[in-house]
């Protein structure tokens, strides 16, 4: 694994993290937004694994690129970030998605409860998730995932726990830090937070609609999704399982 930067990072106190695979169409354009809407942010793009890798002339002469060596999953692209943030003394870590989906100009709602210190995570709660294209299997799987959440936080989890629109302090940042987080880890990463007591925003947002391809979700794949989600519920009812 390599960053392709290696300026310092001072003046920045917002890290906007950004995951792709094979998704780079949208990665200028997502530049040139976080540079306009924050000054003091900087843009780190995880390339994770993809077929041709993220060409770096693309982002922003500022931004960071790492690139890693094949796909190895979302959670690991999230704790590749969160180790970046925590050395660096990035106050705020951002999560946006490669593909275009999550409206820019919310950015500021999110960083500002946090700021303030009132909140300790603020997340994106889509009141257009269809937009995604997920289908009813998908939808069913989310709403579990929600209930099972919201049960085990007394409440503290938002309504969408599958958003991968979210931002996050320190705190949060140390938390997630020490859990193994898993392939696909929106929901276990409220989940955790939400049971370690943190405090939980979300602040609505309509999402954009899907460009390129479809989220799409057979009952093989549900199954193999509820049985993680399940092993994740019990993990954290019986103590969380840490980093090795």
């Amino acid at each position: 694994m390599a960053v392709d930067a290696d300026r310092g990072e001072q003046g920045h106190d917002v890290l906007v993290f950004v995951p792709s695979l094979n998704d780079v169409d949208r990665l200028g354009e997502i530049s040139q937004a976080v540079a306009a809407a924050l000054p003091l942010a900087r843009l780190l793009v995880v390339d994770d694994g993809s077929t041709v890798p993220i060409d770096r002339r693309i982002l922003g002469v500022d931004d960071l690129l790492v690139r890693l060596p094949t796909n190895m999953g979302l959670g690991v692209a999230t704790h590749v970030a969160i180790d970046h943030a925590l050395a660096y003394g990035y106050q705020i870590m951002v999560r946006i998605d490669a593909d275009g989906q999550h409206p820019m100009d919310a950015i500021l709602e999110l960083l500002e409860p946090l700021r303030a210190d009132r909140e300790d995570v603020v997340s994106g709660e889509r009141l257009n998730p269809g937009a995604g294209n997920g289908g009813l299997m998908a939808g069913l799987v989310k709403g579990y995932f929600t209930l099972v959440s919201r049960l085990l936080t007394a409440g503290r989890s938002p309504a969408d726990v599958n958003t991968g629109f979210m931002a996050m302090n320190r705190t949060a940042m140390s938390i997630l830090n020490g859990t193994n987080l898993y392939r696909f880890p929106e929901p276990q990463i409220f989940l955790t937070l939400g049971r370690a007591g943190l405090r939980l925003a979300a602040h609505p947002i309509h999402q954009q609609p899907r460009r390129h391809g479809k989220t799409t979700l057979g009952w093989f794949q549900a199954m193999r999704l509820l049985y993680r989600f399940n092993v994740i519920a019990l993990n954290e009812t019986l103590g969380r399982r840490r980093r090795p």
